[in-house]
């Protein structure tokens, strides 16, 4: 039985994970960086694959493995997002990408999620967070020295999702861009003021040869 806990539930993006995600007892998350995946999931039975680049002592992923080095059900791999092959097929049922596309070149993402693809169970469940374009200008903050090499509107993430085999079944904007240009913490459907696009995807068929 899934053992929930109730503190998590406070913070505004664990409630959206609560209400929005099935319960996972395996979670893959790409990119993972300060591994906050492992503070906001409400379960305490799940089991994390947390992979990431550590590029020097100090970088936020070597940072996390420290912190959470007692953590018995963390898994840590340094490997970039575009190079999953250690990953078997089809044997993870929950797939995070929290803030990381962003910071991808487009070959890197149709790697990614080409390893997504093959990893995902058939049944499974990927989760993009990622900025939105049209948001983050009224804010004045389009890719505000972040390191992010795009962001997108709605319809391209739509496009390249489905493009690479996924269809978006859940859709949640987070937080919303005020008039006077800041940030105020919502939760709604809407495509254009969001600062933050929330999407669940699940696997459609690609082509002839899947299975």
């Amino acid at each position: 039985m899934p053992i929930l806990d109730i503190n998590r539930l406070f913070d505004p993006l664990s409630r959206i994970l609560i209400t929005e995600l099935p319960y996972s007892n395996l979670i893959l998350d790409i990119g993972s960086g300060t591994c906050s995946i492992t503070n906001l999931y409400p379960y305490l039975d799940t089991k994390y694959i947390l992979t990431d680049i550590s590029t020097s002592d100090d970088n936020n992923f070597n940072l996390a493995k420290q912190r959470l080095k007692n953590n018995k059900s963390c898994t840590f791999i340094e490997t970039n997002a575009d190079d999953l092959s250690m990953i078997p097929d089809k044997s993870v049922p929950l797939i995070t990408m929290l803030n990381v596309i962003e910071h991808l070149t487009n070959d890197q993402i149709k790697k990614s999620l080409e390893h997504v693809y093959r990893t995902l169970e058939d049944s499974g469940t990927f989760v993009i967070l990622t900025p939105a374009r049209l948001g983050r200008k009224i804010a004045g903050k389009y890719k505000a020295n972040l390191g992010h090499i795009e962001e997108y509107t709605y319809e391209e993430l739509e496009k390249i999702l489905n493009d690479n085999g996924f269809e978006i079944v859940k859709y949640r904007g987070i937080l919303d861009i005020n008039p006077d240009g800041n940030v105020s913490l919502k939760i709604h459907t809407d495509k254009q003021t969001p600062y933050c696009f929330w999407m669940e995807c699940k696997k459609i068929k690609k082509g002839n040869n899947d299975d």
